[in-house]
């Protein structure tokens, strides 16, 4: 096996599923195994590596190509594309960044997606929010409340209410995106970090005046109450 060739995982196996290669491949590239250019190992490599057919592998990359992470040459191999090319919003890619992300980098982008569709999300909730959804809405903050005395709780409950938002605002592909990119970002410790009890009380603060501009419907209040919330609440779970 080759210096750039994915360490078969412990325990796996071998079957006709391509998802472990592809989780490999991926890692290998995120963690900087193969730069840009670089071939990957060739199909009857991987196979023996994985215990697979040709066609598993095929699969893989092929799965690999729609993530725009590898391009593949006829008579020449499977080349590492830049991270410029790839589907940085896909579970699997966005994981392997997350837990690559020493820098913190990805986190930051995330959190700027995250306050800029949520802003303008929130706003729109505040036009078109039906009575059921300020109920909902309620419900959550209530919810929120209770959960106060516990972080961890809080945070579950934190996107719950969020989601009430994204509902309220009629954008499905909005909602969406946002929820992807939230479920990763949510199983990040890097993006969770260890918020205290002061941490969790300003947020529940924030969380009021987004509920209250939203149930009063001013959506210049809901967007920048939003805006304003997920940036300071990074601001203040980002490692020093």
């Amino acid at each position: 096996m080759s210096r750039t060739t994915p360490a078969r995982p412990r325990g796996l196996p071998p079957r006709r599923l391509a998802d472990p290669i592809v989780k490999a491949l991926v890692e290998l590239l995120v963690d900087g195994g193969l730069g840009p250019g670089e071939l990957l190992p060739v199909e009857p490599e991987l196979g023996e590596a994985y215990g697979v057919s040709r066609t598993v592998v095929r699969e893989a990359i092929k799965t690999m190509e729609a993530l725009r992470m590898v391009s593949v040459h006829q008579g020449r191999g499977t080349a590492a594309r830049p991270v410029e090319d790839w589907d940085l919003a896909h579970p699997v890619v966005l994981s392997a960044l997350l837990r690559h992300d020493d820098g913190l980098a990805v986190v930051e982008d995330l959190v700027a997606v995250r306050a800029t569709l949520e802003g303008e999300l929130a706003a729109t909730a505040a036009q078109r929010a039906t009575p059921a959804h300020r109920l909902r809405l309620l419900d959550r903050l209530a919810d929120l409340h209770a959960a106060l005395p516990d972080p961890d709780t809080y945070a579950a409950a934190d996107l719950a209410f969020h989601d009430v938002i994204l509902s309220a605002s009629g954008n499905r592909l909005g909602r969406t995106i946002v929820h992807n990119l939230n479920i990763e970002a949510y199983r990040s410790a890097r993006y969770l970090g260890q918020p205290d009890a002061a941490h969790v009380a300003l947020t529940h603060a924030e969380h009021e005046r987004i509920h209250g501009a939203v149930f009063a419907g001013d959506p210049a209040g809901a967007r920048e109450a939003m805006t304003a919330h997920i940036h300071q609440s990074w601001e203040r779970r980002r490692p020093r």
